[in-house]
């Protein structure tokens, strides 16, 4: 009876070890599970943001090659179609800059065009 007391306490006493080294294993692993975990997550939110901005300035260099002039400029169309596209994707439009361009047209080179043209958007995002 006495050797099964014994061997009862020497079983508990080794589970109370084991989950001491669980617990120390986990606080050493968890901070750096964590943040790979942040970094994943940042990682994804400047993808998407760039894949925005690349839509936009896209969307902006469609409106110019395919659409008349709204409003009597071109500045006025492409910033609509810029900043809409930004706003749809979530991003602040206050921090936007853009710049249309004709790359091939003479004089002046965003109201000198024909519809159809080879069109430049740069959008920067900050």
């Amino acid at each position: 009876m006495r050797s099964r007391l014994q061997q009862l306490r020497r079983r508990l006493h080794s589970l109370r070890s084991e989950r001491g080294q669980a617990v120390t294993e986990f606080a050493l692993v968890a901070p750096l599970f964590i943040f790979l975990l942040l970094a994943l997550l940042q990682f994804a939110l400047i993808l998407n943001a760039q894949l925005v901005v690349a839509d936009a300035a896209r969307e902006g260099a469609r409106e110019m090659a395919i659409q008349q002039p709204r409003g009597g400029s071109w500045q006025s169309t492409v910033a609509q179609a810029v900043l809409t596209d930004l706003q749809g994707g979530g991003l602040s439009a206050t921090t936007a800059e853009y710049s249309p361009q004709f790359p091939y047209a003479s004089g002046d080179l965003v109201e000198q065009d024909t519809q159809g043209d080879l069109a430049t958007v740069t959008v920067t995002y900050r």
